[in-house]
């Protein structure tokens, strides 16, 4: 198998940089195009030199289209999403399943007319017109981390607001009344408003029900570092006097730049101020302190998804399938 240092060698970049951005750490500054190229050597590495099936005639294969709700940009700033694609990729390779990747930018072009697909994967978020468009064209359609308005097709996804409400359970076992959320919202590129985040809305009833919401201790912005680094000192800079005890972040990424602006402030994570994320990307168990996570395990979603879309091909199921992907709360230093 191939080692970080082959894919630092083809990238020519250094070990340090391949391994950083492999582990999708937030804070590394590196060019969006050397990340991209990291990705792509590291993949080529690892999947299609070891993973490639046997030659077959290709006329006899499947296609599908990766229908990507990020543009190139976006997903290489987002480890979530490119795990999800890795994972959907895998199990192509693993089925002898021939794939596209149509990422925003290529939409415009519609590349779909120009193809023949048997299915497609819908890899994020989607307006309403976006999901009538592909259903009209399509039998065979599956939604990762997301699902469809109409309830029609197959979906897989991870239970954000349940893995919110055992968070924020946690932390009231533990003691903590004054729990934070920092948080973010995105947009579907043609809606004129952010989507609610079902991280959110879970803390806010959940807050409710044991009579702890307190208004400002509320922040939401994206889901960067940065974000998570400015939102933080303003809830700190707001809250003087009266600072909350613990932040659940919606992501690892705010969690990583509300650590640093915690610990710049002057307190003590976790004695001071805990903090909890959610995806438990590598990096967090080598911070200082390490952070606690909720491990979500992404590329098993899209491999679900593509398997679940094969079954749809290959007509052998006709029912909808809505499955929840497993997660496990991971508890470090940080609590």
């Amino acid at each position: 198998m191939p080692t970080i240092r082959d894919i630092a060698l083809k990238a020519n970049v250094s070990p340090a940089t391949v391994s950083r951005v492999l582990n999708g750490d937030p804070t590394i500054n590196v060019k969006a195009k050397t990340k991209r190229r990291i990705f792509e050597v590291a993949e080529d590495l690892s999947y299609t030199k070891h993973l490639r099936p046997k030659k077959s005639n290709q006329n006899n294969k499947f296609r599908v289209a990766i229908y990507h709700w990020y543009t190139i940009e976006q997903e290489i700033n987002d480890p979530y999403f490119i795990s999800i694609r890795i994972g959907v990729q895998r199990a192509c390779r693993e089925l002898d399943i021939l794939f596209d990747v149509i990422y925003k930018e290529d939409r415009a072009a519609d590349p779909l007319a120009k193809q023949k697909y048997d299915g497609i994967v819908m890899l994020g978020s989607f307006t309403k017109e976006t999901q009538t468009f592909i259903s009209d064209r399509f039998s065979a359609v599956v939604y990762a981390n997301s699902e469809d308005d109409d309830g029609k097709c197959d979906s897989v996804q991870v239970n954000f607001r349940a893995l919110t409400h055992d968070v924020l359970h946690l932390l009231i076992d533990k003691g903590h009344t004054k729990i934070a959320y920092i948080g973010g919202r995105e947009r579907i590129s043609s809606e004129p408003n952010k989507l609610p985040d079902p991280r959110e809305l879970e803390y806010i009833e959940v807050m409710h029900q044991n009579k702890l919401y307190y208004g400002p201790y509320v922040r939401v912005g994206d889901y960067s570092a940065q974000s998570g680094y400015d939102l933080a000192l303003d809830l700190i800079d707001s809250n003087k006097g009266n600072p909350p005890t613990a932040i659940f972040c919606g992501n690892d990424s705010i969690a990583l730049g509300a650590s640093k602006a915690i610990q710049e402030k002057g307190f003590v994570i976790p004695n001071d101020i805990a903090i909890f994320g959610v995806n438990d990307i590598p990096t967090l168990q080598y911070t200082s302190p390490s952070l606690s996570s909720v491990r979500v395990h992404t590329e098993f979603m899209g491999e679900v998804a593509l398997k679940l879309l094969n079954e749809r091909m290959k007509k052998e199921r006709s029912l909808k399938l809505s499955v929840n992907i497993p997660y496990q709360l991971i508890l470090r230093e940080s609590i």
